[in-house]
């Protein structure tokens, strides 16, 4: 499913977009061409532009998003900051219980943009050593029915203060989930997100899976509709306000907006040309040296980003 966000000369090209996205997909070959798409929504200035469906689903069938669930990890966080229940400076000791006490210099910013220092190996079906992965051994292995113990587990990296180096890791987005208990003080997380986001939101159909120990997957299984996203999509656009609702502050969604220090003087691990933010995917490369993310698309195109294809992407400057 994708929220794709173009820019203006759109209905020129819409033609060629659907053949790309809904073609005919009958040949397996290594030859084939296109994208095997499952929804696709296009909104600016709150008109649809385009709207399109296939392989079975329509506007209200849940989807799997994958990684866009640790944007909404995130996005909790914000709400949170803006009740003054957490400080982006705070200790992740003071939202839950670690047996290793090194694990306490560990601040909540550096969960937000991956940068805890927890040794992690984040990679997944096309691993070349599988049993080395962490993400397989958390979702499918040892970790899975308590997926925030499995990450606490983990050891540190060996020399690196917390917020020195970036790494892309979904143990420490199911690690922003478990400390959410925490700040929430053990309410029931998906009533809180119904609460404080998805109601305020509009969003009906959602829904967010948990591991054994009552965690929610942080990092993935959160399922909506391409109207939910886009009413997430709506949220970004209004820098953290819905139709006159504000849910989070303007300050939050400058420091999502905003490339972490550790990305931009040591990435490990970094094979991608995707730039980060906190929890979240940003186009402005040059902060870090790099190039555009999306090489045709403004500067200002942000984006939460899911496995296999799933996107919400949002451009401001066109508000789109």
């Amino acid at each position: 499913m994708i929220l794709l966000l173009v820019l203006l000369s759109f209905a020129a090209q819409a033609s060629e977009l659907n053949d790309y996205l809904f073609g005919s997909r009958e040949s397996e070959s290594r030859h084939r061409v296109g994208a095997r798409t499952e929804g696709i929504l296009v909104i600016q200035n709150g008109r649809v532009l385009y709207e399109k469906y296939g392989r079975g689903y329509d506007q209200n069938k849940l989807h799997i998003t994958w990684s866009i669930s640790k944007t909404m990890t995130g996005l909790l966080y914000g709400v949170a900051l803006k009740e003054k229940r957490v400080r982006l400076d705070q200790s992740i000791c003071d939202f839950g219980s670690f047996l290793n006490a090194h694990f306490c210099k560990i601040k909540i910013k550096d969960v937000l943009t991956w940068s805890t220092g927890i040794k992690w190996n984040e990679e997944y079906e096309g691993a070349v050593k599988p049993t080395e992965s962490s993400i397989l051994a958390m979702l499918y292995g040892e970790g899975h029915r308590d997926m925030a113990e499995f990450v606490k587990s983990q050891p540190l990296e060996p020399n690196v203060a917390p917020g020195e180096v970036w790494r892309y890791s979904s143990g420490d987005s199911v690690l922003a989930a478990s400390l959410l208990k925490g700040v929430f003080k053990g309410q029931d997380l998906r009533k809180v997100y119904k609460e404080k986001i998805f109601d305020p939101l509009e969003i009906k159909d959602w829904l967010w899976e948990g591991d054994s120990a009552g965690t929610l997957a942080g990092a993935y299984y959160f399922y909506t509709s391409l109207k939910g996203l886009s009413h997430i999509g709506e949220l970004f656009l209004g820098k953290g306000t819905f139709r006159g609702q504000k849910i989070f502050n303007e300050d939050f969604w400058e420091f999502m907006t905003t490339v972490p220090e550790s990305f931009k003087k040591n990435r490990a691990g970094y094979n991608s040309h995707e730039i980060s933010g906190a929890h979240f995917w940003l186009n402005k490369g040059h902060e870090a040296g790099l190039r555009k993310a999306w090489p045709d698309a403004p500067i200002d195109t942000v984006a939460a980003l899911g496995h296999w294809g799933q996107y919400l992407a949002v451009i401001p400057s066109e508000n789109v």
